[in-house]
């Protein structure tokens, strides 16, 4: 079964301050312009997009959330994130997504 893209816009990745998960509703669904390829909506489109995929790194017994306490995976994944803006700085921000899975 197929679904649509769903993404997350880079600012309210980095805004969120932890891993988002599903139920967290921060993921928009992305629209394609039938004229121009892609909508100026930074909400609904953008340029580049980030494909994150994370191993349940949270050892602690009946843990509740992906990542540990010290918040490593997300903290890994904004410092990838800043990496990326530095390495291409043309990129602007509003135009950046970010895609995030749960790898088994």
């Amino acid at each position: 079964m197929f679904d649509v893209l769903k993404f997350m816009p880079c600012s309210d990745f980095l805004a969120f301050d932890k891993l988002p998960r599903s139920s967290d509703d921060l993921a928009q669904e992305f629209k394609v312009s039938k004229t121009s390829g892609y909508t100026s909506d930074s909400k609904t489109s953008a340029d580049y997009l980030i494909f994150f995929s994370y191993r349940w790194n949270n050892k602690e017994p009946n843990a509740k959330t992906p990542d540990d306490r010290s918040q490593t995976q997300y903290r890994r994944m904004i410092g990838a994130t800043e990496e990326f803006l530095k390495m291409l700085p043309h990129v602007e921000g509003d135009r950046l997504a970010v895609w995030v899975t749960l790898s088994a």
